[in-house]
């Protein structure tokens, strides 16, 4: 297993999604419920999740709203 000191758990660890912390503050951010793996979010400059898309899209449905985010 990998553990890099600053983030808090280990990578490839198996876990449930409501105890893991980055989960719960990406949830913090967004509306929209996550049912599993593979979602994605936009998150802004300041770190801050901004959208939630489903696993099923694809980033390019969501194109205009990435470049939008870069330009800020």
């Amino acid at each position: 297993m990998l553990h890099f000191p600053d983030c808090g758990f280990q990578f490839f660890e198996k876990t449930s999604l409501k105890k893991n912390v980055l989960y719960q503050t990406l949830q913090e951010h967004v509306k929209g419920k996550v049912k599993g793996n593979f979602n994605k979010y936009l998150v802004n400059r300041k770190g801050i999740a901004v959208a939630l898309h489903g696993k099923k899209e694809t980033p390019l449905s969501f194109e205009d709203e990435i470049v939008k985010l870069l330009g800020e």
